[in-house]
Parts: C-alpha cells; structure tokens; sequence
C-alpha cells in the first residue's frame, strides 16, 4: 500500500489484509500533528505509517460495522 493511498482513508472501521496473510479489523483516525494512525482491534497501541503499515498491509477495504453518522444533521431534528 501507498502512503497517499493510507492517508486518502477517511476515519473509520476497516480490513486490513497483511502481506503476510489473513486480514484484521482496524481503526483509523488522525493524530494531534495531522498524521494518520491505524488500530486492529487486537492492538494494544495503535500504529502510525512509518511503524507498522509501510511494509506490512497489502491492501484496505472499508467495512459496515456501524451506521454511518450523519454529521449535518447528527440527529437533531
């Protein structure tokens, strides 16, 4: 996986299939300084690129583990 391609996620819940074999279900979201960061749920720390997903993830696909929060109207009615 590209590092344009990691950082073009949005927030969310995805699979990560590893270059090693099988696939995990992860986080991501972004750090103070505007860097992305990605948390399997079996993690106890979560990764940044450079630490873990460079070299590791072969690919990403998004998955619908909860409904997805509509911010314009969060709700309100």
């Amino acid at each position: 996986m590209r590092m344009r391609d990691f950082k073009a996620l949005h927030h969310g819940a995805y699979r990560v299939y590893w270059k090693s074999g099988g696939s995990s279900i992860a986080t991501i979201g972004m750090t103070w300084d505007g860097g992305r960061w990605i948390a399997c749920a079996n993690w106890i720390n979560p990764a940044t690129w450079e630490q873990d997903v460079k070299n590791a993830v072969r690919s990403i696909s998004s998955v619908s583990l909860i409904e997805p929060v509509d911010y314009k109207n969060d709700g309100v009615k």
